[in-house]
């Protein structure tokens, strides 16, 4: 069994796991996580202007379309991901997290 979405909100994502069971991702959270790698990067092209636009990107994972199969995932702890059987799927899921506010980063 695949894990099935119920729903999207601004706070995140419910969902029922691969056993069958209520799952919640917390999109805060998810950012938070992301917030700490971006911030906690020591390369000498990522100074305070890019600081600040990781501070309004609000990216909670990232995405890759052209992958077999087209993924999700979102940066909890561990990992969390949506896989895609149709593009429909995986665009429905990316529209509706930006919607909610959030957005993920473009592996393609």
């Amino acid at each position: 069994m695949e894990k099935q979405i119920e729903q999207v909100t601004h706070e995140g994502i419910e969902y029922i796991d691969e056993e069958g069971k209520l799952q919640r991702l917390d999109f805060q959270s998810c950012y938070e996580n992301w917030y700490a790698l971006q911030t906690g990067r020591t390369d000498p092209y990522f100074d305070e202007r890019s600081r600040q636009i990781a501070v309004e990107w609000k990216c909670v994972g990232q995405r890759n379309r052209f992958a077999d199969p087209p993924y999700i995932e979102f940066f909890t702890n561990p990992i969390t991901r949506f896989e895609f059987n149709s593009p429909e799927g995986f665009h429905e899921l990316r529209r509706k997290v930006e919607k909610a506010g959030w957005r993920t980063s473009d592996l393609s």
